[in-house]
């Protein structure tokens, strides 16, 4: 049980509460958007061969990226590049939490 409540320990803090919730908001919302937009092309074009190319175009970077971010991830300097990308990630953090701690 203790590992349980490990995982879950952040949710004691109020700022990470209103993070979450804001996500939750914002990926509901973004599911709702995407459904809209494939009904709405198949209402107007009666086809269910049209969905698919209108959501390509949102998808392009993803697909254009990931061969080469595999091949980096996997590279033999992984560990440097995580490292790099944790110590990234941390100092866009650092000012965040200076904010919402005021």
């Amino acid at each position: 049980m203790d590992g349980f409540k490990r995982i879950f320990r952040t949710a004691a803090f109020r700022n990470y509460r209103l993070f979450f919730a804001g996500q939750r908001i914002s990926l509901i919302g973004t599911w709702m958007q995407r459904v809209a937009k494939h009904r709405l092309v198949y209402h107007l074009a009666s086809s269910v061969f049209l969905p698919g190319p209108v959501s390509f175009p949102g998808l392009i970077p993803a697909f254009v990226i990931s061969p080469f971010a595999g091949v980096l991830a996997s590279a033999p300097a992984a560990a440097f590049i995580h490292c790099n990308t944790d110590m990234d990630h941390s100092a866009g953090r650092h000012p965040l939490a200076e904010t919402a701690g005021r």
